[in-house]
């Protein structure tokens, strides 16, 4: 991964343009910039404290040029997670 950052305990990890990782310590909804990338994401869950396969929040993909809203989880909303954001 190319770049990290980290705000209100939440963290990102990018290759921009490509794959973003955010997790989410405390759950809740997130936000992210793309403004710098082009084209289409998806966006899934993986839920950390029981592991098992990706899951689709309320937002299943967005697009880039922008800051987008990640949704929210698909179950358990105030606990941890982790988003996959990917072309």
């Amino acid at each position: 991964m190319g770049n990290a950052a980290r705000a209100n305990g939440r963290f990102c990890f990018a290759e921009e343009g490509a794959v973003y990782v955010v997790y989410l310590p405390e759950g809740g909804e997130a936000a992210l910039d793309l403004s710098d990338a082009s084209g289409s994401f998806n966006v899934q869950w993986f839920d950390p404290r029981n592991g098992g396969r990706l899951q689709r929040g309320s937002e299943r993909s967005v697009r880039g040029g922008g800051e987008v809203s990640l949704g929210e989880a698909p179950s358990d909303p105030s606990e941890d997670w982790v988003v996959l954001i990917r072309k």
